[in-house]
């Protein structure tokens, strides 16, 4: 992760959806997840790395006010 400038924004992960989408991904995803999730707990995200969700995700759930990073970013 590069040091960037500008406000971070803590990263809250919840371990129990995090395990349950690391079964489904090749050892590949795996390597590059786990240690960027590590890193975004430790030092949170940086404002340009977030993206604002839709509003109603493809299965109804309500995302409004929802952000999103994509790995690797």
């Amino acid at each position: 992760m590069s040091a960037g400038a500008g406000p971070r924004f803590e990263v809250r992960v919840v371990d129990e959806v995090l395990a349950e989408d690391l079964v489904r991904c090749t050892p590949a995803a795996r390597a590059a997840i786990e240690p960027m999730v590590a890193r975004l707990r430790d030092e949170g995200a940086l404002s340009e790395w977030l993206l604002r969700c839709e509003e109603e995700g493809r299965d109804g759930t309500l995302l409004k006010g929802c952000v999103k990073l994509y790995i690797p970013r």
